[in-house]
């Protein structure tokens, strides 16, 4: 991962590590996610101010995207010989709960306002849909 100076047109390296994933908080933390070795799932990671990374959060879902909202996470995540459905991390606990699960694939997530924006292949179509970060209603956002 680089961080890289528009202005002076410096590249530095922040650190070098396979990952899967990963997301910049509103507060400039960046969160990221690493296939476990041990069995199927992921780890969360935080790279703490003084550049180390800590081990947060061990799941027995595959991560494979991040996005930041209020201080908690939505991740397009799968548990394993299943498709990928959208789950909501806790930013304080880290506990993981499903949000959107359905037989087909959730994922290409986004954030904007109060509204969490993704990619699903519902009625075997791809489709844009949100949900209400506030109040958890689904809609679909194109035909």
């Amino acid at each position: 991962m680089h961080k890289y100076n528009l202005k002076k047109r410096e590249d530095e390296i922040i650190f070098s590590e396979k990952l899967r994933t990963f997301a910049l908080t509103e507060n400039g933390d960046i969160i990221y996610s690493k296939d476990r070795t041990d069995k199927f799932g992921s780890k969360l990671y935080k790279i703490e101010e003084d550049g180390r990374c800590r081990e947060i959060a061990e799941y027995d879902i595959l991560v494979n995207e991040i996005v930041s909202k209020n201080g908690n996470y939505f991740v397009s995540a799968k548990r394993e010989n299943s498709n990928f459905d959208i789950y909501e991390i806790d930013g304080k606990n880290f506990e993981i709960k499903n949000c959107i699960g359905t037989e087909y694939v959730e994922g290409s997530l986004s954030v904007a306002g109060d509204r969490l924006y993704f990619i699903s292949n519902n009625e075997s179509v791809y489709r844009c849909y949100s949900m209400d970060l506030n109040t958890k209603e689904l809609f679909k956002e194109s035909e």
